[in-house]
Formats: C-alpha cells, sequence, structure tokens
C-alpha cells in the first residue's frame, strides 16, 4: 500500500488501541463506481512553508488522490559555507553528502539561511483495494489491509471542508447494539489482535446515524481549495 494511504490509516488509527474492520467492502452487496462526484473533487494548497519552499498539494481527481509534500530543512549559510557535507550548485541546486553518497536538493537562499527540501509525489488510483461506493446519499471509501477493510465515510460539513472519517474500538460497545461483532485473537489466544464487522446495509446506516463514524481520518479545508480562475 502506497505511503499516503499508509499515513491515511495512520491517522485514524491513531488513538485506537485495537482496529476495527469490515470484512468487506462498504456497503456490503453495493456496486463500486469508477469517478468521485465532482463536488469532492479538488486542488488544495497548504502554505505550511511559508516562504522556505513550495506549497503542499492534495489532489482529489475523478479516479484518484495525489499527494504532493516537502519536508524542508533550514540551515545557517555558515554552516552550509564551513560544512564540507554541503556545496551549493549554482542557485538552485544543494548537493548534501550523507555515508559517502551525494543527493541533490532543490533550495531557497535567504539572507542568513538556506532552506532546501525533498519532494515526495504519491498517487492512489480507485482499484480493486481502494473502493469507492455510495448509497442513500452517502459516500464511503474503502481501503484493503491485509486483515479486512477500512471504511471511511465522506462527507462534506457546513464550511464546505471534505471529510474523511471511520471506526475505532472506542466504539465497539455501542457498534455490537447494531450488528455482530467478531473479536479475532493473536496466536497466543489471548491478546485481542482486531474486531471485524460485516453489517448488513441497513445495520451500515444504523452504526452512520448513531454517530460512531467519528474517528478523523484526513480533512480537505475548503479554506485552501484552489477555486477556478486562481
Amino acid at each position: 500500500m502506497k505511503k499516503i494511504i499508509g499515513l491515511l490509516l495512520l491517522a485514524l488509527w491513531a488513538s485506537a488501541c485495537t482496529k476495527v474492520y469490515f470484512e468487506e467492502a462498504q456497503p456490503k452487496g453495493v456496486s463500486a463506481e469508477s469517478f468521485l462526484p465532482p463536488n469532492f473533487q479538488g486542488m488544495y494548497v497548504y502554505p505550511k512553508h511559508g516562504k522556505n519552499a513550495p506549497n503542499d498539494t492534495s489532489i482529489l481527481a475523478s479516479n484518484y488522490y495525489r499527494q504532493i509534500e516537502y519536508s524542508v530543512t533550514q540551515l545557517s549559510k555558515a554552516t552550509v559555507d564551513t560544512n564540507l557535507n554541503y556545496r551549493l550548485e549554482g542557485e538552485h541546486f544543494l548537493i548534501k553528502k550523507d555515508n559517502g553518497h551525494e543527493e541533490v536538493y532543490d533550495y531557497r537562499a535567504f539572507k542568513d539561511s538556506i532552506a532546501y527540501w525533498k519532494r515526495s509525489d504519491e498517487i492512489n488510483k480507485l482499484s480493486d483495494s481502494l473502493v469507492y461506493k455510495s448509497y442513500k446519499g452517502y459516500h464511503f471509501i474503502n481501503i484493503r489491509e491485509e486483515d479486512g477493510w477500512m471504511t471511511l465515510l465522506m462527507r462534506k460539513n457546513e464550511q464546505g471542508d471534505i471529510l474523511l472519517t471511520g471506526i475505532d474500538d472506542e466504539a465497539i460497545e455501542a457498534i455490537q447494539m447494531f450488528t455482530e461483532v467478531k473479536t479475532i485473537f493473536e496466536e497466543n489466544g489471548k491478546t485481542i489482535k482486531y474486531y471485524s464487522i460485516a453489517p448488513k446495509r441497513k445495520e451500515l446506516l444504523q452504526l452512520i446515524g448513531a454517530g460512531l463514524f467519528e474517528s478523523e481520518g484526513m480533512t480537505f479545508e475548503e479554506k485552501f481549495r484552489v477555486k477556478s480562475g486562481d
């Protein structure tokens, strides 16, 4: 699974002690769709690095999600001038020596400092392991993992932000009120490895109605969306 999906999973499971998986992509019995709705598509630019580096960018397209990020390091000019592990090549490239290998970075020079960065550019397309479904006005992103499916509810709030939220183990007692929960143990037979659920479509809607899809996975803020013509 690609890096950005891994980051999404990390965000969702950060506060969870035990994962809750679905046995299949949700809703059960509903066909996967090939494209995201236009109102969920957009490009979001996050100016978190200021003038130090280009902006991080998230793109929700019709059939893929793309994440461009910049990992930025800032050094004093004195460090670059005196440390033999760094040298500048022209006005755009910084060469950093690390364990006998040289890596090339883009950089920007300021009065007393230099900022350099590494760019990551990851794309995840809709596929048999990244599935979008819609049902009864609800939108679902399903991500296949080794032990099952993570299902995220995709929606917009009043501010126009796109929210991806899921279920975690803190809600397990409430989940049992609506659908059967299987407890899967580690090989020692004592430690819980994960929970597994397979709700019917009616039960899935009940889980949503009970407010159990509230564990934050990812947010795309409307204030950072690039409007047409910008």
